[in-house]
């Protein structure tokens, strides 16, 4: 129920916006959302090295961080130029034609705004359970049961309320993560709820190498990463 509640809200938000902001400055900040959907993986590996740049030597930030930054510096990009392009036209309406025409612009541009703000509504819908589908996939592997508390409790709940609402199969048509995430979630499970096993692989010669590396270390001694798991 909640995710429809959710869904309900985004579509009244952007619709409102797009009513205010006009069908130019939603159709580009839209176009920038798609695009940043499906270009933020493909596309992370270039800013990876800039994340260690600003203090988060930590390689679980080197992994989440980069299409978080792809996707929204795809999306400042579009939002600006939507500005610029609403501006020029703005101009042209307004010094280059009469009122009838001016007025009938923006009539239907307001109108055109509301259509693009609802089509904006859902694509923003279909990415928070994007993130709630992806994510909570990992939060309900390691998952605690009825003792987890916090972020990973919403989460998991949500993840739920996903499932419920008969949303899951649609989010998960536009899921860009690899098999791998899945596969790795699906082991961090099976340890997590068994840790004789968890024990076992500690001393298996083909991680023993693995204690050297220096991200790893980071891991081991990154104390709040420790603490959330």
């Amino acid at each position: 129920m909640t995710i429809w509640i959710m869904a309900l809200l985004l579509f009244a938000l952007f619709g409102a916006v797009g009513y205010a902001k006009g069908a130019v400055r939603m159709i580009f900040p839209l176009m920038g959302l798609m695009l940043g959907v499906f270009l933020a993986v493909p596309l992370s590996p270039l800013v990876k090295s800039l994340v260690p740049l600003v203090g988060l030597k930590n390689p679980i930030w080197s992994i989440l961080l980069p299409p978080v930054i792809v996707f929204f510096f795809i999306g400042i990009i579009f939002i600006i130029v939507g500005f610029i392009v609403h501006w020029k036209v703005n101009l042209y309406y307004k010094y280059q034609t009469d009122d009838y025409n001016r007025l009938s612009w923006e009539r239907l541009n307001k109108r055109l705004g509301v259509s693009m703000g609802l089509v904006a509504g859902a694509a923003y819908a279909i990415l928070v359970g994007l993130v709630i589908y992806i994510l909570g996939y990992l939060t309900t592997q390691v998952s605690a049961g009825e003792n987890e508390t916090g972020l990973v409790k919403y989460l998991n709940q949500a993840r739920t309320d996903l499932r419920s609402s008969g949303l899951e199969k649609t989010v998960a048509a536009f899921d860009p993560t690899p098999d791998k995430y899945y596969l790795a979630s699906d082991i961090m499970g099976l340890i997590y709820h068994n840790r004789l096993l968890e024990s076992r692989l500690s001393a298996y010669p083909a991680f023993l190498s693995l204690a050297e590396r220096q991200e790893f270390q980071d891991i081991a001694n990154d104390t709040e990463y420790q603490n959330m798991l």
